[in-house]
């Protein structure tokens, strides 16, 4: 019997304080949109706090899903902070230089 395991954000932090690190991206996400977000959670992983970006299961699961609205739809959401979670996407890393981000510290 197949056992299917659900997609858990905690399951890619490598901080030993996961409810710590928890608090500090729900606090920094909290009420950003798209580019935001994702550019808060790639520096998460630039840092090395997260061994990976998150899919969108995980991030779901933790953050919130993401619905249509009168603006844009989940998919567009979700692709908007998707855009912004590769390292080796130029642009994500001026994003992140430009918000001066850091998960921890000065």
């Amino acid at each position: 019997m197949l056992s299917i395991q659900k997609s858990d954000f905690r399951n890619i932090i490598q901080y030993e304080d996961k409810e710590k690190l928890l608090n500090r991206l729900h606090f920094l996400i909290g009420g950003k949109r798209g580019a935001d977000v994702g550019a808060i959670l790639l520096q998460a992983k630039v840092e090395g706090y997260l061994m990976r970006t998150p899919n969108r299961a995980e991030f779901e699961n933790e953050f919130g899903k993401l619905t249509d609205d009168e603006n844009s739809t989940a998919k567009s959401k979700w692709e908007a902070i998707r855009k912004y979670l590769d390292s080796e996407n130029s642009t994500a890393i001026n994003k992140c230089s430009s918000m001066n981000i850091r998960i921890f510290g000065p």
